[in-house]
Parts: structure tokens; C-alpha cells; sequence
């Protein structure tokens, strides 16, 4: 017996095919005796018993994957390598609510993105949930063509719902096609799409970020992530819920979307995946609308600073236990991790969906880099059960994915797209003219812009905006807050190179505003200017947002930014008061040149025109900004024996324009020799050009003053003198009336006549025939005029 198992033994090394189950062992490790006579079985009990240990030493044996053939073919790249760019969660379709329908088993539906996401979309996030389905089956993303993919996106039971995330390319007319093998109704909820200009992927060991098992439960937990974030990939699972619920997550601070992320039943366990922006303290919140614990996982995260772009691609299936693809068969072993080929050997990251076949009994998959398998989980499912999610996570060299399971399974994953290095960029402009022999130019003609989405589509066009030797740099994060923009890109800069700080800042934010605590904004406002000014930023400008018509945008960009674009105006006021505060803010009115057609894709983002028209606008506005009076300055301005005006003059008829003010204010004109009085010229306007005419007294040093209360070019054009003795005799200007002050009458009624009293007041003598007034109308209740005569 010995001899022949050690042959066994022997020959078994040598076969593949061929296993020895150790009934020796098994034999000397039960206590109760099993043969009568050391070999044959004792009786029908002990058979039994025999055979059930034979039973499952053999299936731990067999229910393993070995490698029996070779990698899977790659998926085809559908469209270029983009970046990623968060949108307000929307739901685009239910077929509970739309005359369409439900599906049917077979069919296909075409959902139209065109008026959610914008013009050069490659692939969208969205997340797919079956509602109500009549049998098992499946659901299929895919950008609408010929042929359907051999893929599946989501995987539900009957009479269940299910959803999970996809990340799919998207055909040239924005459109996405999904299959159903079942009857079912079909949800669609976007969470954000790829574009040419957005924020970069960098993937992370997964980690967890939260696990309410140990923290306890809450309607609604907030999850801090790594600082510099602006999305997050994350997994979220469910798991015990009291009843059969929902989970929602979205950005602290911003009003919970009607969207969910992952549908569960009671007492179950389900995850889901999500890109989430990050909101308010740099967090994100996960809502459920029934008790449940939630487990949180982190898998990467989307920033300005991160270095992947996504390549969408034709999915397809790149591993089954089940046909052998991927090279790996018969089954997947409990507690067995295999590696896998998803993504080209470039591929620092893939997404794809993941799908757990049938499980022996309850359990999980973890997709990971191929190093140390992190303690998270990707796919949970009951025995016997099917379940699917998506994952978008870092690959191991050669873009393989390893996948761990803890229970004897089938698994299956599609590859949807990778995640590959961008083209290294040209140095940073202010890091390269930092170079020996090349110094910095001076802080007059150096411009820092730090912006969101919008700004970011005009950051090639703004350098060429300005005289070439000017230093200009763009800082930019799509969908920040205005407290982020400062906090995640200001304050870095000053940290590392604040040489790129210079006389004049620009501030492009506040399509991101919040809504719910207005307050808020303005306090980001303050906030934001006082670091530039600590940065040494001498003239801020602020660029305000465009105020969207539809008359001149389409009409799907016009559905597109129906959730938001009511607050745009909102965030011009809040700027407009914001110029009482800071005397050296200035607004950069791109509301008031915004009001045409064809400047944006999708009503808010600049296409190729409106970049252009909008860095020239900030340029402009700088320039001007450099060149003109401080806020509260005085002009001298010589008179006496200049342009015909006689020498000694009493005084000078001029005209006085202000021309492009930073904010509401006046011009005063008075003598040199005397200080700035309390009256008024010219009354103006933010950006204005307003003219008057004024007779003023000529000081002693044969010059006048121009008092400008806001910032404002000044252009004054002399018309005429009155020489000393001439008849017209000067006097300090001084405020005969303003009914603002005139107590208890007040604001005169409409055809009212006032009586001024003048001789023997303020200088004007008691034979006086005439003045020379300025007359100012504030605040009037309608058009009108104001007439100004002799008294009878």
C-alpha cells in the first residue's frame, strides 16, 4: 500500500490532470474507526462518510483556475485619450415616466446625451439600473452603431432593481444605445463626462475610507478624502439595510441629486461605484434612505495635478472563467488570486466591468495592481447569484489586473477603456523663463489666472492675448468651489513658485456657487482676495458669468443649463457689492459681451470664438486696469496760459469724461489750492464712458483738480476762460441741496418744483445774476428730466 502511493504520488507530479486524494491522512485524523479491518469500510455510514470527505477534498482540489490558454484580445480604442469632467448628477431617462415605455426583451434603446453633456464628449459615466424586471438578464451599454458588443454593463434578477455604474464611449452625436435581455424598465443617470480640457485620473491602492460597522449608521456620513481632489472614484457597498432602499452619493455642501448609485434589498449585500465631486471641508456624502451600514472605498481620484486621461474603447470581454477567456479555466478558486490582460502595456489604469457568476456560497471580488491585495472588495453577491460593477482601477506592468475572490466562483470582466500617461507638456511658462540668463519679467507685466471649467477653455488663448513679453499663467480645476480654487491652487502656488505672482490677478469662479448659503460666496469672495494680496497681487479682476438667453444657444444646451444658470445673474450681484468692499477689485464684464450666439458648446463653455473674445475682453481689462488712476485719486491738471486759456483765468469751461470706471462713483472738479469738495461733476457707472460740461475755478497756481471716488481714466477738454474781473466770478464748489438730506419733505413727487435759495450763500454774492450749478438726478422712479430756471 505504501509503494503504491508513493507511485501515485509520483505520477500525479507529472500530471496535470491527475490529482491524489489522501485517504491515509484523512483516515488517521477521525477519531471513530472506518474499516473493520483496516481496509474495507466498516459500514454504509462510514462509505457515506468517506464519500462526502472525498467529495469536498476533491472539489477544493478542481475548484481552482489554471492557466489553459492564452491572453484575450485587446478592445480597440473608440476616440482619443480625454480627461475627465464632473457634472451635477442628472437623470436624463426613465422609461417609468417617458411615453416610450419599458423595454422589451431584446430591445435596444437609444438615449440622446447631446443637451447633458457637451460638443467632443468621448465617453460618458453614467449609471444604468434596471427597475422592475420580468425575468433575469442583463443590460449592455454601448455607443450607438452596427453591431452590439458581446459585453454585459448590468446583471439583475427578476422583479429586482439593480444598477451599477458604466463608463462607455459615446457615438459622434452624443448618443448611447442599451440592450436588455429581459423586460425591463431602464433608468439613465449621468455623473459626468470625457472631454478635451478636465481633470486627470491618479489611481491609489484602494483603500477604505469608511466603514459605518465600526463608526455607526447615519441617514447621511460624510467622508473626508485625500486633499486636492476634485472627484473621487469610489466603491460603495450596502450591506444589512433594514428594507429595500437606495444610496446617493454627491458632493457635501450641494443639494442631494434625485439620482442613486447603488439599489438594494433588505438584509443583502451590494456595491456600487461612483465618481463623486468633492465638496464643502474637501469631503463627499453618502445618503441612504433606509438604515443601512455603508462601506466606502477609494480607488483614485481626479485633480488638476493628476497625470491619466481615459481612452475610451469598443468593449469587450478580456476575462470568463467559464469559456476559458483570458486564458484561465474552469473556475476561479476561493481565496485564489489570478492576473489577467485588460489594457494595453501603456495602461497605468482600466476600467471595466466586473461580474461575480454564481458563487458557491456568499462572497466577494477585489480588483487590484497585482501587489499586496488591499482589504476592500469590488463585487458582493449571495451564492448562486449574479452581480456586476463597475471598477476603475491601477494596473500591474504589461496592463494586467489581478482579481482575487473569497469563494469558488465564475468571473467575468469587460474592459470598457484605459488610463494612460498625457504627453509630457511644454515646462510651465513661469518655471522656464526662471532659467539662468532668462529673469522674470516685471511684476507690471506678469498676470496669474486662476479659474474652473470655463477659464480653462480659453488657457491657450489668454498668453497670446497679452504683448508677448508678459508672463502669463493659468491655474484651473473644473467644478471647484471659489474656497477650493484659493485653497487647492492659490495657496499652492504661493507654496512653490510664487513667482508667478505679479501686479494683476484673475479670478474666473462662481459658476460652482452655493446656492444654499449665499453668505457663503461672499465670505469666499473675501477670502480669495486676501490671499492674492498676500501673494503681493496689487489689481484684482474678476470675471463675471454669462447670463444665459436661449435665443442664442441651442436647445438642448438650453435643457443642459436649466439646473444652474438662474443663479448666474445672483453671482454678478454678489460681485457687483463685492466692489464696495475691495477697492482693488475690478470686474472683468464678460456678462455685458456674452449676450451673442456662437461663442460656447453647451451655453457656458467657450468654443474657439468665444475663447478668444473672452481672453481678449481680461486683457483689455488689464491693460486698462495698469494704466488708469487708483481708486480715490486726484488729478492735477495745468490750465493757465495752456490751449488759449489766458493766463491768470479765474476760471475754465471744460468738458469732463470718465471713461470705463471700476464701479459706481463721480468726478469732482475743483481749485488746486483747496480740498476735494463734497460735491459732484460727474456721476458714472461701473464701465461707462459719461460726459459733462463743468465751469471751474482755477487755482492760485493756475491749475485745477479732478477728484475721481472710483477708479477711472479722466479726459478733460477745455472749451473756454473767464479772465479775472471778466464778470464771472469763481467760488469753492459746495452743495446747495440734496434731497437725500432734506428733512421731513424728502424726495420731491413727480412735477414738483423746488426753491433754491442762492444769493449770499456759499460765496455767491447778493447782486448775483446768474450761477453755474451742477444738477444731479439719483434714483429716479422712472425716465425723466429736470428743468433748471429763474425763480417766477
Amino acid at each position: 500500500a505504501q509503494a503504491y502511493n508513493e507511485a501515485l504520488d509520483l505520477v500525479a507530479s507529472e500530471r496535470q490532470n491527475l490529482h491524489a486524494w489522501d485517504w491515509p491522512a484523512v483516515q488517521a485524523a477521525t477519531p471513530v474507526a472506518l474499516g473493520w479491518d483496516g481496509i474495507h469500510l466498516r459500514d454504509t455510514i462510514a462509505y457515506r462518510q468517506r464519500s462526502v470527505l472525498m467529495g469536498a477534498d476533491i472539489t477544493a482540489q478542481l475548484s481552482v483556475a489554471r492557466r489553459t490558454g492564452v491572453d484575450a484580445a485587446l478592445p480597440v480604442a473608440s476616440g482619443p485619450a480625454s480627461d475627465y469632467l464632473p457634472l451635477a448628477p442628472q437623470r436624463v431617462l426613465d422609461t417609468r415616466d417617458t411615453t416610450g415605455g419599458r423595454l422589451a426583451a431584446g430591445q435596444v434603446r437609444t438615449v440622446d446625451l447631446a443637451a447633458w453633456v457637451p460638443d467632443g464628449t468621448t465617453a460618458v459615466a453614467v449609471n444604468l439600473t434596471s427597475a422592475g424586471p420580468a425575468r433575469a438578464g442583463f443590460l449592455t451599454g454601448y455607443a450607438c452603431g452596427p453591431q452590439r458588443p458581446f459585453v454585459s454593463s448590468v446583471n439583475y434578477p427578476a422583479g429586482v432593481d439593480r444598477g451599477s455604474l458604466a463608463v462607455l464611449p459615446v457615438s459622434a452625436e452624443r448618443t448611447l444605445c442599451v440592450f436588455a435581455s429581459a423586460e425591463t424598465d431602464l433608468i439613465v443617470d449621468v455623473q459626468g463626462a470625457f472631454v478635451p480640457v478636465g481633470t486627470r485620473f491618479t489611481p491609489v491602492v484602494p483603500a477604505r475610507l469608511l466603514d459605518t460597522r465600526a463608526t455607526g449608521r447615519a441617514t447621511v456620513v460624510t467622508v473626508a478624502v485625500p486633499a486636492g481632489a476634485s472627484a473621487v472614484a469610489l466603491n460603495l457597498t450596502v450591506t444589512a439595510a433594514t428594507a429595500a432602499g437606495f444610496l446617493t452619493a454627491y458632493p457635501c455642501g450641494a443639494a442631494m441629486p434625485t439620482v442613486s448609485n447603488v439599489n438594494f434589498r433588505g438584509a443583502e449585500t451590494v456595491a456600487g461605484a461612483a465618481f463623486v465631486p468633492v465638496g464643502t471641508g474637501g469631503a463627499v456624502c453618502i445618503f441612504t434612505n433606509v438604515p443601512a451600514d455603508v462601506v466606502i472605498d477609494l480607488t483614485g481620484t481626479f485633480s488638476s495635478t493628476g497625470s491619466l486621461r481615459f481612452t475610451p474603447a469598443v468593449p469587450v470581454r478580456t476575462y470568463d472563467t467559464r469559456d476559458g477567456i483570458g486564458g484561465w479555466t474552469p473556475v476561479h478558486g476561493a481565496g485564489q488570486t489570478v492576473d489577467v490582460r485588460v489594457a494595453p502595456p501603456e495602461a497605468a489604469a482600466v476600467t471595466g466591468t466586473l461580474t461575480i457568476v454564481g458563487p458557491a456560497r456568499d462572497g466577494f471580488l477585489t480588483a487590484h495592481g497585482c501587489a499586496q491585495a488591499p482589504p476592500t472588495s469590488n463585487v458582493n453577491a449571495a451564492a448562486n447569484t449574479v452581480m456586476a460593477n463597475s471598477v476603475t482601477v491601477g494596473t500591474a506592468a504589461g496592463g494586467r489586473l489581478c482579481i482575487a475572490a473569497l469563494a469558488v466562483t465564475n468571473v467575468v470582466f469587460d474592459t470598457t477603456g484605459w488610463w494612460t500617461a498625457a504627453v509630457p507638456a511644454p515646462a510651465p511658462q513661469a518655471l522656464r523663463i526662471e532659467a539662468p540668463g532668462d529673469p522674470l519679467p516685471p511684476p507690471a507685466k506678469r498676470v496669474y489666472v486662476v479659474t474652473e471649467s470655463v477659464g480653462l477653455g480659453a488657457k491657450a488663448a489668454l498668453p497670446l492675448a497679452f504683448p508677448a513679453d508678459w508672463l502669463v499663467t493659468v491655474d484651473g480645476t473644473p467644478a471647484l468651489f471659489v474656497e477650493q480654487l484659493e485653497s487647492q491652487l492659490v495657496r499652492a502656488r504661493m507654496a512653490t513658485t510664487p513667482s508667478v505672482f505679479g501686479d494683476v490677478a484673475v479670478v474666473a469662479g462662481g459658476h460652482n456657487y452655493p446656492y444654499w448659503d449665499p453668505a457663503r460666496f461672499d465670505r469666499s469672495i473675501d477670502s480669495m482676495m486676501a490671499a492674492l494680496r498676500e501673494a503681493g497681487v496689487k489689481h484684482i479682476l474678476w470675471v463675471t458669468l454669462r447670463e444665459v438667453k436661449p435665443e442664442y444657444i441651442s436647445a438642448g444646451a438650453w435643457k443642459q443649463v436649466q439646473p444652474y444658470f438662474w443663479y448666474f445673474p445672483t453671482v454678478n450681484d454678489h460681485l457687483e457689492r463685492a466692489l464696495q468692499r475691495h477697492p482693488d477689485l475690478t470686474l472683468v464684464d464678460w456678462a455685458a459681451i456674452a449676450d451673442r450666439p456662437g461663442i460656447t458648446y453647451d451655453a457656458i463653455h467657450l468654443n474657439a470664438t468665444g475663447a478668444a473674445l473672452y481672453s481678449n475682453l481680461i486683457a483689455e481689462t488689464a491693460l486698462n486696469v495698469l494704466s488708469r488712476p487708483v481708486t480715490g485719486a486726484t488729478t492735477i491738471v495745468p490750465v493757465s496760459g495752456v490751449s488759449g486759456v489766458v493766463a491768470g483765468a479765474a476760471a475754465v469751461a471744460v468738458n469732463l469724461t470718465a471713461v470705463g470706471p471700476r464701479a459706481t462713483g463721480y468726478l469732482t472738479a475743483f481749485p488746486c489750492t483747496s480740498q476735494p469738495p463734497l460735491v459732484s461733476n460727474a456721476n458714472y457707472v461701473r464701465d461707462q464712458i459719461v460726459a459733462v460740461a463743468a465751469i471751474v475755478p482755477v487755482g492760485a497756481d493756475g491749475r485745477i483738480c479732478v477728484f475721481d471716488s472710483q477708479s477711472a481714466h479722466v479726459v478733460v477738454d477745455v472749451s473756454g476762460s473767464f479772465p479775472t474781473g471778466a464778470g464771472f466770478v469763481p467760488v469753492t464748489p459746495s452743495r446747495l441741496l440734496d434731497t437725500r438730506e432734506r428733512m421731513p419733505a424728502g424726495r420731491p413727487a413727480g412735477g414738483e418744483t423746488l426753491v433754491v435759495a442762492v444769493r449770499g450763500r456759499a460765496g455767491v454774492t447778493a447782486d448775483a445774476a446768474a450761477v453755474a450749478v451742477s444738477v444731479t438726478a439719483t434714483e429716479p422712479a422712472a425716465s425723466g428730466f429736470v428743468t433748471v430756471t429763474p425763480c417766477g
